[in-house]
C-alpha cells in the first residue's frame, strides 16, 4: 500500500510574529511560575537545609586530623620538655609479652610493627588517665621525623583495658 501526502508548507510574516508573540508570552509566564513562586523559595530552602546539615554534620565528625590506632606498651615523661609525655603503642601485642622487655626492646618492636609515639601534654595524659595495656585510637595533626614516628595528637579515646 502506497500514501501519498503533499503537505503545504507557507506562514505569513504575520503567523511567524503572532506565534513568536505567543512562545515569549508562554515563556514568561512559565519562568514567573518557576523562579518568582513559591517553587523557588521551596528549592532555595532545600538547598541551604542540605547544605548546613551537611557542614554540621562534618563538625561532629571532626578529630582533628588523622587516626592510628594501637596498645600503650611504654609511657616515659620527656627529658627535653617535662610539660609533655611520649606514649609508645604497637598495633597488637598478641604474643608478645611486653612486661619482660625494656624500653629499647619495645621500640624496636615498635619500629619492626609499625607502632608510634604519642606526644601529649602533661594536662592531657591527667585527663585521660592514660595506662599500660590500654587499646587506645589517636588522632593526630603533625608527625615527627623519626623511627617509630612521634604523632603530634591533642585527642586520644581509650577504649579498652
Amino acid at each position: 500500500m502506497e500514501f501519498n501526502v503533499r503537505i503545504k508548507i507557507g506562514y505569513s510574516t504575520k503567523g511567524a510574529e503572532s506565534l513568536k508573540k505567543e512562545y515569549l508570552f508562554v515563556q514568561r509566564v512559565y519562568l514567573k511560575k518557576l523562579f518568582g513562586g513559591a517553587f523557588l523559595k521551596r528549592v532555595l530552602i532545600i538547598i541551604l537545609l542540605v547544605v548546613i546539615l551537611g557542614a554540621c554534620s562534618q563538625q561532629e565528625n571532626d578529630t582533628s586530623g588523622e587516626r592510628d590506632e594501637g596498645i600503650i606498651v611504654d609511657i616515659k615523661k620527656e627529658t627535653s620538655d617535662e610539660n609533655y609525655y611520649l606514649i609508645l603503642t604497637l598495633p597488637s601485642v598478641e604474643g608478645i609479652n611486653i612486661s619482660d622487655k625494656t624500653r629499647d626492646e619495645l621500640i624496636e618492636l615498635a619500629v619492626e610493627n609499625n607502632g608510634a609515639f604519642y606526644r601529649v601534654t602533661q594536662e592531657k595524659y591527667e585527663e585521660w588517665n592514660l595506662e599500660i595495656g590500654q587499646r587506645i585510637i589517636g588522632y593526630y595533626s603533625d608527625v615527627g621525623e623519626s623511627q617509630p614516628p612521634v604523632l603530634f595528637t591533642n585527642k586520644i579515646e581509650v577504649f579498652s583495658q
